[in-house]
């Protein structure tokens, strides 16, 4: 199909989630959940470890959903261009399940299960905003959002929830920092290792086949392959530079390069995501007059 061709990777799993998500509610009214769910002492005591697998798409609340959409379809494509397609998928992966081999036996004595996308999210959010600490999107035009500010905002999200759900245990405590806390610590130490100091020390992921020739730098905006603009790459080995024929200089092209220093200047400060519709087209008409 083409239209699934088209899509990143990022935005196929979420399409997966929302589909899943749909039937779950709407048509089997629940059933999946307790299927796909991760509770620690009766998975060990059954053998049932796909449960290792399932418990992402096991989605129990409609807050689940929409933070986990709102990652997925701002913010992990940028990640996902920086990985490649199959880094972010084996990253992902490999996350899910050290997130369910340790929340097992910290968990092993109570009965919450673990369920929902919300810590593999939070490992995504959490790699954007080291990528970009500065980086921000615009929601369908209506406003920004700072990455680092949505960051915070799901973390205190997080923690009040067991406070406004009497009656107060600490295991509720305890199932937070096992649940989405833990998707922002290894977040920072996969950036860590990955993008920062760590991969300066010649630290190499276990998926990664080939070494890479240099750590990959710290960017302060994020790349032209935005949310909704695939970047298509030619391999061709005749591929030949292109002449490009500037228009002759007037007063309407000084203004559209005024123009575009001060959009360009946004992208390098807050990021491409936080570009408004207007602004998007402008670039793509003056891509079209070159």
């Amino acid at each position: 199909m083409l239209f699934w061709r088209l899509l990143p990777t990022s935005h196929r799993i979420l399409l997966l989630l929302a589909i899943v998500y749909a039937t779950n509610t709407l048509v089997l009214r629940g059933a999946l959940t307790s299927f796909m769910e991760l509770t620690p002492s009766e998975m060990l005591q059954r053998s049932e470890y796909w449960r290792m697998f399932t418990y992402p798409f096991a989605i129990t609340g409609f807050w689940s959903i929409i933070s986990a959409s709102m990652i997925l379809y701002f913010f992990a494509p940028e990640v996902e261009h920086i990985l490649s397609a199959r880094r972010f998928v084996i990253a992902l992966s490999l996350f899910v399940v050290v997130h369910g081999m340790i929340y097992t036996p910290l968990m092993m004595a109570s009965n919450l299960p673990l369920t929902g996308p919300e810590a593999a999210a939070l490992f995504i959010l959490t790699l954007y905003t080291f990528l970009y600490p500065s980086g921000e999107i615009s929601l369908f035009g209506l406003f920004s959002v700072r990455a680092t500010t949505m960051l915070a905002f799901i973390i205190c999200a997080s923690l009040l929830a067991p406070l406004l759900s009497p009656p107060l245990h600490p295991v509720a405590f305890i199932h937070v920092f096992a649940d989405e806390l833990f998707g922002v610590f290894t977040g920072f130490i996969f950036a860590y290792l990955y993008f920062g100091r760590g991969a300066e020390r010649d630290f190499y992921p276990i998926f990664s086949s080939q070494q890479q020739k240099q750590a990959a730098p710290r960017r302060t905006s994020p790349s032209t392959a935005s949310v909704g603009y695939p970047t298509m790459h030619s391999q061709s080995a005749d591929d030949q530079p292109v002449a490009i024929t500037l228009p002759e200089p007037s007063d309407d092209t000084e203004l559209d390069e005024d123009h575009l220093n001060a959009i360009l200047d946004k992208i390098s400060e807050k990021g491409q995501a936080s570009l408004t519709a207007s602004e998007r087209k402008f670039l793509q008409d003056y891509a079209s007059k070159l």
